[in-house]
């Protein structure tokens, strides 16, 4: 190719969308273009946003609908469609042990070529790219932690610069914290995804003097090693993830905040930060780097963060602030991106100072971005509910008064938290705010903070903090005694609070902040994300009515004008009015996402998808690996290995399948030499010998971490299978997918899994 063709494609466009593969508690997209010269566009949008359903686990069709309408780009001439994947580098599926749904079908019939499709981009890759890229540092090194990522891995580590880009250089596929985390959150009957709750809840377990709490802290003591960090003593892998520790049942029952509950969860927060603190030494020992990047739904953690903080192993922390699995399409649109960068024939300098281009927002993206417009103004003249034009201090004095106020300001919100534009704000002023809002807003726990918002000059008289990165909620620093006595209201159990500081000084939040303490000599306000309680953060001006009506603040402020609660005559007639309108609004936008981005002949029929689907995860789920040792059980398949390595789980499936299959098993089982199913017992394996393990953990260890030092070891288990329980009966009953959480609205995913 000559050189001047070379550098005509170099200035062609690249577009590249970013999908999480696999069904995902947080589904989003992401959108890049590059102009030739910078990346110019960048587009996020979480589909429960967009769907109103928090944890939804639908694939994110009207998220990449979003990006492609504002974007004015075609699905057909995206550049790369980029998704990672769990067990198997596949584009239709996740693994044989995920039953495949409606949003499988759904991405099998996209309006895609093969040549767009970028596939089996590691998970963990995702989160990297997608902070270190956001983050300012010229290099880094980057620890992405989270519950699991492909091929089992809990956590990895990577070096990174604006020159050469980023290298992984460790993964761990050993159970991790955030696994554990997860566990033990779901034991505290919390739901997954909750793990903030038993982080807040630790803070009245810390401050006992209980026996108790060391007992249960040495229980949850991973073992470390370098990089490694096992939980394989307290935890079962995924995809049967299960918490091996035997808490008391019955004293998880007692009072959260005095009792044993408060004592699991100071434990595991305290094991969290034990974890971190030995991962963040050996980074900086191996690495050498001064900088550290954290993503993942670890660093979701502020109080760990804030701990990480103040251990000064580095000199900086970037904590990326979507770092779940919702922000995770960033980094696949910027891996795809580079790797089409790279098929244009761009030096690896020129792809790294491309990719150096991209500027995370500073709070998400303006109404310019907005994908369901809707004339909010004729709605509430429809409602007969009339409207004042917005003073912010007359909005401070309602504040200061003791009435919440809804704040719906422009751009949207990007990631978890609220950040001053999707927010309720309220007083600090008195500690008896915090049980108000809960009354009257968020119906949650009364242990959980709320944050406080405070202008930036103000941070230094109630807070203290060894760095000044507080504009994205992910630390939670220490309250001085002016925050204790001026602003109870966000001053947690311990001490700290998760401060938010803002200086821009065109916003209203700004605006209202300034007049707040201009009234009463205080620059901080309790700022929480505008949504009830198990419900998305509002995107548009109908969520956000609905929302306000849903719960029972005072205030509503849309953009340039403002809604008091005393001005709608009939609150439930609105409601009703309102809800339908976001209700059809969303369903119209699903209907055409379905009607633009998907095939109009799809090569089968969603009941035969369906039904292929249930029957295929079900045979891999309960009968594969069955099938599998009852034929090498018949055909003697065994008789070859000088030694079985086996756990007392396996013996006793192998002597109940024996009975089915009519084998004798007694030479088999002499062979057998049965050691736990854990890492600690990866010395009791001689590597000299022919031998099989149908050890779960110890195969995808063994595999990916040790697979030289024992050449003669074969597996029963693959990467990807599920472990053989006892009960090996299965309900071939089943709903009609058409009847699911999916489509029916009242419907829950728990639900469809049932």
């Amino acid at each position: 190719m000559k050189l001047t063709e070379i550098k005509q494609m170099q200035r062609e466009e690249v577009t590249s969308l970013g999908v999480m593969s696999y069904c995902s508690h947080d589904p989003a997209a992401a959108f890049l273009r590059f102009n030739g010269k910078s990346i110019d566009t960048y587009l996020h949008f979480e589909e429960g946003m967009l769907s109103r359903r928090k944890k939804s686990y639908h694939f994110p069709l009207r998220s990449i609908m979003a990006c492609l309408h504002i974007s004015k780009t075609n699905i057909e001439d995206v550049s790369a469609l980029t998704m990672d994947y769990m067990d198997n580098k596949t584009f239709l599926g996740t693994s044989n042990n995920y039953r495949r749904l409606v949003g499988d079908y759904i991405r099998e019939n996209l309006r895609v070529k093969p040549e767009q499709v970028i596939r089996g981009v590691n998970h963990h890759d995702g989160h990297a790219y997608s902070a270190f890229y956001s983050s300012k540092f010229e290099n880094a090194a980057i620890l992405a932690i989270d519950g699991l990522g492909s091929k089992q891995r809990t956590h990895s580590i990577y070096i990174a610069d604006r020159r050469h880009g980023i290298k992984r250089i460790f993964s761990q596929t050993l159970p991790g914290i955030g696994e554990l985390y997860t566990l033990i959150t779901l034991a505290l009957g919390f739901d997954a995804g909750e793990e903030g709750k038993t982080m807040g809840l630790a803070a009245y377990g810390l401050d006992t003097a209980d026996p108790h709490f060391a007992e249960i802290a040495s229980e949850l003591e991973g073992r470390f090693n370098g990089f490694v960090t096992d939980y394989s003593k307290q935890v079962r892998r995924a995809p049967s993830a299960e918490l091996k520790l035997k808490l008391d049942a019955r004293r998880l029952k007692e009072d959260l905040y005095e009792g044993y509950p408060a004592l699991v969860a100071a434990a595991v927060q305290n094991e969290l930060e034990r974890s971190l603190r030995h991962l963040a030494t050996e980074i900086k020992k191996v690495t050498g780097e001064k900088k550290l990047v954290i993503a993942g739904g670890v660093g979701l953690n502020c109080v760990a963060n804030e701990y990480l903080v103040n251990l000064e192993i580095f000199n900086d922390i970037y904590v990326h602030a979507d770092s779940g699995d919702a922000g995770i399409p960033l980094g696949l649109a910027l891996i795809g991106l580079e790797k089409k960068l790279r098929e244009r024939k761009y030096t690896e300098s020129e792809i790294q100072g491309i990719l150096s281009t991209f500027e995370y927002p500073k709070c998400g993206f303006g109404t310019h971005a907005m994908p369901l417009k809707k004339d909010h103004k004729k709605l509430l003249e429809q409602i007969g509910v009339k409207t004042e034009i917005f003073d912010a201090k007359k909005i401070a004095e309602n504040i200061k008064s003791e009435q919440i106020v809804a704040l719906f300001s422009g751009e949207f919100e990007l990631g978890p938290r609220a950040l001053g534009h999707r927010s309720f704000l309220a007083s600090p002023l008195t500690s008896s705010m915090k049980a108000v809002m809960n009354s009257k807003i968020k119906h949650r726990e009364a242990y959980r903070p709320f944050a406080p918002i405070v202008l930036q000059e103000d941070f230094s008289r109630y807070f203290e903090s060894k760095h000044n990165q507080h504009d994205r909620m992910l630390y939670a620093v220490k309250c001085k005694t002016n925050a204790t006595n001026e602003i109870p209201a966000v001053v947690h159990h311990d001490g700290t609070a998760r401060a938010q500081t803002i200086s821009e000084e065109e916003s209203q939040v700004v605006l209202i902040l300034r007049e707040f303490k201009r009234q009463t000599g205080v620059g901080v306000l309790i700022n929480t994300s505008f949504n009830d309680n198990d419900e998305p953060i509002v995107l548009d001006e109908v969520d956000a009515l609905v929302s306000f009506l849903r719960t029972n603040a005072d205030i509503l402020i849309l953009n340039d004008v403002v809604v008091r609660r005393t001005d709608f005559h009939d609150v439930s007639n609105a409601l009703n009015i309102l809800t339908k309108e976001q209700s059809n609004t969303k369903e119209e936008y699903y209907k055409k996402a379905i009607g633009e981005l998907l095939y109009r002949k799809p090569v089968k029929s969603l009941r035969e998808f369906k039904n292929e689907s249930i029957a295929l995860s079900a045979y891999h789920a309960k009968y594969r690996k069955k099938n599998e040792m009852v034929y090498d059980l018949e055909n003697g398949n065994y008789e070859g290995y000088e030694t079985i390595y086996i756990d007392a789980h396996h013996v006793e499936i192998m002597k109940e399948l024996a009975l089915i299959s009519k084998v004798n098993i007694n030479e088999i089982l002499k062979k057998c030499i049965i050691i736990k199913d854990e890492y600690s017992e990866i010395d009791e394996i001689d590597i000299s010998k022919n031998a099989i393990s149908f050890h779960y953990n110890l195969s995808t260890i063994i595999r990916v971490e040790f697979n030289q030092r024992f050449p003669n070891l074969q597996f029963f288990y693959a990467q990807a299978d599920k472990i053989i329980e006892r009960t090996l009966n299965i309900d071939n009953d089943y709903q009609d997918v058409l009847e699911t959480y999916e489509v029916n609205g009242n419907k829950t995913i728990n639900e469809f899994f049932e």
